[in-house]
C-alpha cells in the first residue's frame, strides 16, 4: 500500500502540477516557405489540430496563402484570380476551414478555402473589396466589406455571397471590421463611437456589444481574438504620466470587463494582444528595450518574452510577434530565423503534451502493475 500511495502521489504531481508560463521551454519550427513567391513567411492562426494558416512571398510582390501540417508541410492554397498572385490566408477552424483574402481584378476579395471545394470568392457588400479575419467550425466567416457607397462595414458571411453588415449598438458604436468569430457564433472586432474606436462583442441574439476601453476618455481599443468561453483579448490606448500615451493588451469577460496584460519590461508603453486560447492563455507582442518581441501571459500569470522561454532548437531566432495559441499551448508568429529571414514559427511546449500524457499513463500502468504483484504475493503467501 505504502508503494501505491507513492505512486498516487507521482500521478497526483504530474498531473495537477501545471507548468506556469515563466516554467514552459518551447521547441521552435521555421515553417519554411513556397519557393514560387519568394523566401519570406508569415503565420497567422493555429488550430486544435496543429494546422497553421499564414502567407508567403514577399512584402512587396507575389504572395500566396498556404496551410502547413506536421505531415505535409506547407502547401500553397492558391489565388482568386490567374495571374493575379496575393493571397493571404489569416485563420483556420477546428475542422479546417480556411479564411482569407485575395487580389481579384478590381481590388480584394475575402475567401473561403475548404478541402472539398478549394478556394472560394466570398463576394463583396457591393463595394470593390472585402477582407475576410476569422472562421468558425459551421463555415461562417467575419471580416470587412465595403459596401456601394464604398464604405467599409463589418461583416458576416454564413454561405458564399450571402453577407450582411453588422448593425450598430443602441449606444451608437458602428461596426467597422471584425477580426474572430467562435464556434457559438460570438463575434469580436472595433467599430467608431463618437471620437474614437472601442471593441465590441456581437451575438445572433443580444446584438453589437461596446466594450468599452482601458482608460474611459481615451477612446481606443480594438478586440482581435476570442475563446469558445466568450473571452476577449486585443489592445486599447492608455496614458502613462512617465512614457506618455501607449498601447496595452487587454482580456475581457462578461464577469470582469477589461482588464491590462502589462508589458514587457524596457519597452515603452506598448503591448497588443492577438490571441487566446481556451484556458486563457494569451499571446500577442510588446515592445522592449531591442524591440518587438512575442509574449505569452494570462489574466493570473506575468507577461513573458518567448524568446526568454526557447528550447536550444530556438538558438539565433528572434520571436518578434505571436498571434494565436492552440488548446495544447501551440504558439505561432513570425520573427527572424537564424540566418535574419522572415519567417513563421511554431512553439511547441517541451515536453510536448502528448508526451506527456503518454507519460502519466505509463506511471498508472507501472503501479497499477506493482500492486498486482504484490497483491498476488500476499496471496501466494496466504494460502501456504
Amino acid at each position: 500500500m505504502r508503494i501505491l500511495g507513492i505512486g498516487l502521489s507521482l500521478l497526483f504531481v504530474v498531473v495537477c502540477g501545471k507548468q506556469t508560463a515563466a516554467e514552459l521551454t518551447y521547441r521552435v519550427t521555421d515553417l519554411g516557405h513556397l519557393s514560387s513567391v519568394g523566401n519570406d513567411a508569415f503565420a497567422f492562426d493555429i488550430n486544435n489540430d496543429g494546422a497553421v494558416v499564414g502567407w508567403s512571398g514577399y512584402n512587396v510582390g507575389p504572395s500566396e496563402a498556404f496551410v502547413w501540417t506536421k505531415p505535409g508541410g506547407m502547401v500553397g492554397l492558391g489565388w482568386l484570380t490567374d495571374g493575379l498572385r496575393n493571397s493571404v490566408a489569416e485563420a483556420v477552424s477546428g475542422n479546417g476551414y480556411i479564411a482569407g483574402s485575395a487580389q481579384v481584378a478590381l481590388g480584394t476579395h475575402a475567401f473561403l478555402w475548404t478541402v472539398d471545394h478549394g478556394i472560394q470568392d466570398l463576394g463583396t457588400l457591393g463595394g470593390a473589396n472585402s477582407y475576410a479575419h476569422g472562421v468558425n467550425s459551421f463555415g461562417h466567416v467575419v471580416g470587412q466589406g465595403y459596401d456601394a457607397s464604398q464604405r467599409p462595414r463589418a461583416v458576416v458571411w454564413t454561405t458564399p455571397n450571402d453577407i450582411r453588415a453588422l448593425a450598430p449598438s443602441s449606444d451608437g458604436l458602428f461596426p467597422h471590421d471584425a477580426y474572430s468569430i467562435n464556434d457559438r457564433g460570438e463575434v469580436v472586432g472595433y467599430g467608431f463611437v463618437g471620437f474614437g474606436e472601442h471593441a465590441f462583442i456581437w451575438t445572433s441574439a443580444n446584438g453589437t456589444h461596446d466594450l468599452g476601453d482601458l482608460q474611459s476618455g481615451f477612446g481606443q481599443s480594438k478586440a482581435r481574438a476570442l475563446n469558445e468561453a466568450g473571452e476577449v483579448v486585443g489592445d486599447a490606448s492608455i496614458f502613462d504620466p512617465n512614457t506618455g500615451f501607449g498601447s496595452q493588451a487587454f482580456i475581457w469577460s462578461i464577469d470582469l470587463g477589461m482588464r491590462a496584460l502589462g508589458d514587457l519590461d524596457g519597452g515603452e508603453n506598448f503591448s497588443r494582444a492577438y490571441g487566446v486560447n481556451d484556458h486563457g492563455r494569451v499571446v500577442g507582442f510588446s515592445d522592449t528595450a531591442t524591440g518587438f518581441h512575442a509574449f505569452v501571459a494570462s489574466d493570473t500569470e506575468e507577461m513573458q518574452d518567448l524568446n526568454d522561454l526557447l528550447h536550444e532548437s530556438g538558438n539565433g531566432w528572434v520571436l518578434i510577434g505571436a498571434t494565436a495559441i492552440n488548446n495544447a499551448g501551440q504558439i505561432v508568429g513570425w520573427g527572424l530565423n537564424p540566418d535574419g529571414v522572415p519567417r513563421g514559427f511554431l512553439l511547441t511546449p517541451v515536453p510536448e503534451p502528448r508526451t506527456l500524457t503518454m507519460m502519466i499513463v505509463a506511471v498508472v500502468f507501472f503501479f497499477a502493475a506493482l500492486v498486482g504483484h504484490k497483491a498476488s504475493a500476499f496471496s501466494r503467501v496466504s494460502d501456504c
